[in-house]
């Protein structure tokens, strides 16, 4: 539960290196359950970083062909 306390303080890059680490170690495992677990956590990390740089670029829509 480490990394979900960076994640509320906003550090999500050293979040994403304790979901990577705990990755490593299921695969080394065969722990699927923790694969996914790691996996799951990390695409939410994911989406919170793209909803704070969508927020921080303008949307543009796409040229018309």
């Amino acid at each position: 539960q480490m990394a979900y306390i960076f994640v509320t303080r906003g550090d999500l890059d050293q979040a994403i290196q304790l979901y990577q680490q705990s990755l490593a170690i299921s695969e080394q495992l065969g722990d699927h359950k923790g694969k996914s677990a790691a996996l799951h956590q990390m695409a939410g990390i994911f989406v919170i970083a793209g909803s704070k740089q969508q927020q921080a670029v303008p949307f543009r829509p796409a040229p018309k062909p």
